[in-house]
Formats: structure tokens, sequence, C-alpha cells
């Protein structure tokens, strides 16, 4: 008896002792350093609002662990590069959403075991691309916008759900990258081709 207890222990301790990835460490924040720069026409770009100041519609809940705000930041300076000798381009802000509901699985048997909980996260950013002469003000604007959800099981890890979001946080922003990417070459012929 003594020794199934001992046994039993020992295993309860073995599987309690997993260690969430990358040993417990947040997930690195997205750099977008796999996209090449895109060389865009103008001597400058800015991003507005500046860093520390507020953007219009802005809303996170608290078990969303990457800021999109920062995300978003990161792949606007690491891919809009100016290429050129004059103008500006100023990209705007105006929405980073990420709404969050709780919603049932169309498995039957995760219901019935009382497991058929999802928690959906849907992001939404806008943004505003306007090509000018002065920082803050432009012309020939193009808005672009794209939203897209994702789910989550409600009894996933920290962990787990951390690096979901990171993952999809990735491929949200390739989506979004096509919008922008067409917007500035496309629509307003921006993109210098090498």
């Amino acid at each position: 008896m003594r020794r199934v207890l001992g046994l039993t222990t020992a295993l309860l301790l073995v599987g309690c002792a997993g260690i969430p990835h990358p040993e417990g460490k947040p997930y690195p924040e997205l750099t977008f350093a796999q996209m090449p720069p895109l060389g865009i026409n103008v001597s400058s770009v800015e991003v507005f609002p500046q860093p520390g100041q507020a953007i219009p519609v802005h809303e996170q809940p608290d078990d969303f662990i990457p800021s999109l705000e920062k995300t978003t930041r990161n792949y606007l300076s690491q891919r809009l590069q100016p290429s050129g000798i004059s103008g500006v381009l100023n990209v705007h802000i105006d929405e980073l959403k990420i709404t969050h509901k709780l919603i049932k699985t169309d498995s039957s048997v995760l219901n019935w075991a009382g497991l058929g909980m999802q928690d959906e996260y849907r992001v939404s950013v806008t943004l505003r691309v306007m090509a000018g002469f002065e920082p803050g003000r432009g012309q020939d604007g193009y808005r672009v916008r794209f939203d897209k959800s994702f789910s989550v099981p409600e009894n996933a890890s920290l962990a787990s759900r951390e690096e979901k979001q990171v993952d999809f946080l990735e491929e949200y922003f390739e989506a979004l990258d096509e919008r922008v990417v067409n917007a500035l070459d496309r629509d307003m012929n921006l993109v210098t081709h090498n």
C-alpha cells in the first residue's frame, strides 16, 4: 500500500512539474525583422499619434498578452522605410481594437464534458495613410482596415494562450501588410521598385 501511495505521489509531482514554454519566460515581442523593408518614395515616414499620445479607438482585454499598439508600431517602423528625396508619408493609427467573447464549440462531446467553451478574440486595425509635404498633414489618403478573429480553448494554460496570441498576430500582420502594400503601391504609387 505504501509503495502504491508513494508511486502515485511521485507521478502527481512529475505531472505538475511541467515548465511552460520557454521556461516560464514571456514570448518575445514581434519585431517583423523577417519582412524586408519597403522603400517608400518620400523623405520621411511619420506615425500618428506619437507614442504616449492617445489613439482614437484603443481597446484591448487584459487577458490578451501582446500589446497591439506596440506590435503595430513595430510593424510600421520596420516595414515602411523612406527612400525618396522629398515628401512625407503620414500614417495615422485610427483604431486598434481587440474584442473578446466566450463562445460554445460545435463539439457536442466537449460541451457534454463541460469543456466546450472558447475565448474568441477579434482583432481590428484601421490605418489612414496619406502622402504630403508636412508631418501630420497630407492628401491622397487611403484607409486600410483589416479584422480577423481566432479562438482559444477557455481552459488553455497562460503559456499556451500567449503562444496562440503571438502566432495569430504574426499571421494577422502578414495579411494586413498585403493591404498596406496595395494601398501604397497600387493606389498611391509610392513604393520604390529596385
